[in-house]
């Protein structure tokens, strides 16, 4: 039997020399993707990183990245009664009826869309200081050209206005043109000025429109001070209802049906003194040829008026006036604060001033102050 030590054969997987052998490349390729996959993902990380840092020095107020900061506060303080979808103010935009020495003192500009039907175009414009935006009024005004103390009626005109509460709250101007109507109003709590647009013959509606919107935030003038100025006016004036429309600086508005000739009447509830004093000498600045005779004698006159011989002591003022073939008497009773008004359409002097002076200038409060 041959004992001999066999020879040892080599594996049978044994590469050449030179070669590297399959778990040799396998385990390279796995250093090789274990190297690239923390690359990657220490740039994953670091890009994570970046975005994070950039996130926490973004503002956190969820603001539109593309407003500026007066941008955004304007945005924001426009009533979502008032405008809805604003939007920053295209230079276009700027109103024309300022000089530009006035525009540069808008710190920003939006449009926005009406809430409810009115306006045709509705602007704002913010400002920094309250007397750079009375500083802006002040030429709307001398550029538009208005007279003082109208507004009410659908005119031109300029005038402070007043909250639902009797706050005075800014300026309004009151313009129609040939190419449209506009009414430009200052905000003193959210330092901005509006401007809202409407067709030529839309200049009623328009400031309707402001009224409801804007002064009584569409919660109506304050129920009480309705109550008060029907409390106030003598019986004569018959039947009253709401007005529509009243002056900007008035908390409440009656029109009424007195009736015996009289074509229109009523009465508006003015809160502040001297508001009521300026408004009848804005009105009385707006008509031409105007004497101081006296209601009794002259068709159109502005003078004092009380029981004595000499209008001693004085309740209020007095003014008549003839427009359209209508006669009219508007005047104020200074204790109550009230403003109010008549006509006839029949152009009856002397009708009209002895229903006025028998019952109708009788407002209660005259003679006791408030």
């Amino acid at each position: 039997m041959n004992m001999s030590p066999r020879k040892k054969q080599p594996p049978a997987t044994a590469a050449k020399k030179g070669e590297s052998s399959f778990w040799d490349r396998h385990d390279t390729n796995l250093k090789r993707f274990g190297l690239l996959f923390g690359i990657a993902t220490g740039l994953v990380s670091l890009l994570a990183l970046g975005l994070k840092l950039s996130a926490d020095d973004a503002p956190a107020t969820g603001a539109d990245s593309y407003l500026s900061a007066d941008e955004q506060r304007l945005i924001d303080s426009i009533s979502p009664l008032i405008g809805v979808r604003c939007r920053p103010a295209e230079p276009e935009y700027r109103p024309l009826r300022v000089s530009p020495a006035m525009v540069s003192l808008t710190s920003a500009g939006a449009v926005c869309a009406p809430f409810r039907k009115g306006p045709s175009a509705l602007h704002f414009y913010a400002f920094t200081t309250a007397a750079e935006m009375d500083r802006y009024m002040r030429d709307q005004h001398y550029e538009v050209g208005a007279p003082t103390g109208a507004c009410s009626g659908g005119g031109g005109g300029q005038t402070p206005w007043v909250d639902s509460a009797g706050r005075l709250r800014g300026q309004l101007v009151c313009d129609t043109s040939a190419t449209s109507s506009d009414v430009f109003w200052s905000d003193s709590r959210e330092l901005y000025v509006g401007a809202a647009e409407a067709a030529p013959d839309k200049s009623s509606s328009l400031f309707s429109w402001w009224q409801e919107a804007v002064r009584f935030e569409d919660s109506g003038p304050d129920p009480a001070a309705e109550r008060r100025l029907r409390s106030l006016l003598p019986d004569s004036f018959g039947s009253c209802e709401m007005l529509t429309r009243m002056p900007a600086v008035a908390t409440a508005g009656l029109g009424c049906k007195p009736g015996r000739g009289i074509w229109s009447a009523g009465a508006s509830l003015i809160p502040d003194a001297d508001m009521l004093a300026d408004y009848i000498e804005g009105r009385a600045a707006a008509i031409t040829d105007l004497s101081d005779k006296g209601c009794r004698d002259s068709t159109r006159s502005f003078t004092v008026y009380g029981p004595g011989a000499d209008a001693r002591p004085v309740r209020g003022r007095l003014l008549c006036h003839a427009e359209d073939g209508q006669q009219w008497f508007e005047w104020t009773a200074t204790r109550p604060r009230v403003y109010a008004y008549l006509s006839r359409t029949d152009e009856s002097l002397s009708k009209l001033f002895q229903q006025w002076s028998n019952s109708l200038s009788v407002i209660k409060g005259m003679t006791t102050p408030n």
